[in-house]
């Protein structure tokens, strides 16, 4: 069985919020441990707390590290060949929302072929003197409506 999903919001318990945002961090340091042993890359996680206004860094043990890898992030930002770039929750938005209407669109235009199909299989089958007698008789049907909607348009 397995967990339900969990709700995104602020969570209003002053003593649960805190709980989990230790618990949350503690998770994190771990992940964040695995990736850099297992991927060799170096990482580290600045935390700031609001309850205790204190700012804390991962790894703790080595604070050079997390210095020399802020420079060397701040370097490559400002690095004109676009060496980092910046992903913002708001880049997410945005990527949500385009693949969102692209999905509409889609679906918007699968509506309007069913609705209205653009091909008829069953033109595969005529021969060439059926496709022309066809073509004569919706040309007449075309015309005959022009002229009544002239008529309408004349009174």
């Amino acid at each position: 069985m397995g967990r339900s999903k969990l709700k995104m919001e602020m969570i209003e318990e002053e003593k649960s919020r805190i709980l989990t945002m230790k618990k949350r961090k503690k998770g994190l340091i771990k992940k964040l441990h695995q990736l850099t042993t297992l991927c060799d890359i170096p990482a580290c996680m600045i935390f700031h707390d609001p309850t205790t206004n204190s700012t804390s860094a991962w790894p703790e043990e080595d604070p050079d590290q997390v210095r020399s890898l802020i420079e060397a992030y701040k370097a490559k930002k400002n690095d004109p060949s676009g060496g980092v770039r910046e992903y913002l929750l708001s880049n997410f938005f945005d990527q949500r929302q385009g693949q969102a209407e692209e999905e509409l669109e889609k679906l918007r235009k699968n509506n309007v072929e069913g609705m209205f199909p653009t091909w008829d299989d069953r033109l595969n089958f005529m021969d060439e003197a059926q496709l022309r007698e066809l073509a004569a008789t919706v040309r007449g049907k075309a015309e005959n409506h022009n002229q009544q909607r002239r008529k309408e348009r004349k009174h």
